[in-house]
């Protein structure tokens, strides 16, 4: 017996964006050790080996459908919220440096109030 990885192993395969199992595979062999026993005339001429005697495999396989149905549903709302990400950092960006410019210019008005003309009649009184 020659043991094969991909035929012998444990493995999923996920859906990276959500979790989910796609396909998937449990695998366990058990073996029995067969030697000589004193007493016991049927086992004299056994040779001491090592010999394979039940395999079990527990797999999972997503339907073709439920997969079309989760890229549908969900990867497309997916892909939304990358087209929606930079636009609401572009707007974010643009009323931030808009908050900066309106403060800078509160400021140089208070520290440098406008001077008033001597027609302006608020003064006079």
């Amino acid at each position: 017996m020659h043991a094969d990885e991909d035929t012998h192993r444990i493995f999923m395969d996920i859906e990276p964006n959500t979790g989910t199992p796609i396909v998937g595979a449990k695998r366990a062999q058990f073996n029995v050790f067969l030697r000589q026993i004193p007493g016991i005339t049927e086992t004299q001429n056994l040779r001491t080996t090592l010999v394979p005697f039940l395999w079990i495999e527990e797999a999972l396989y997503l339907p073709e459908e439920f997969v079309d149905e989760l890229t549908g549903r969900l990867l497309n709302n997916l892909r939304l919220v990358d087209i929606l990400l930079p636009v609401l950092i572009a707007v974010c960006s643009v009323v931030f440096v808009a908050g900066i410019g309106l403060t800078i210019r509160a400021k140089r008005r208070k520290e440098n109030p406008p001077l008033l003309s001597n027609g302006d009649s608020t003064l006079e009184n």
